[in-house]
């Protein structure tokens, strides 16, 4: 994830919170996700 993230936007131009919020964005959004399929 890391990687893929890093290879679209070059890290400088991206402040760590930014990031730090994608990366708990994409967390939540997989997690409703697994919780979709358990219902």
């Amino acid at each position: 994830m890391h990687r893929f993230f890093s290879d679209w936007y070059p890290k400088e131009l991206v402040s760590e919170q930014f990031f730090h919020y994608l990366l708990i964005f994409r967390m939540k959004n997989r997690h409703m996700h697994l919780v979709r399929l358990q219902e």
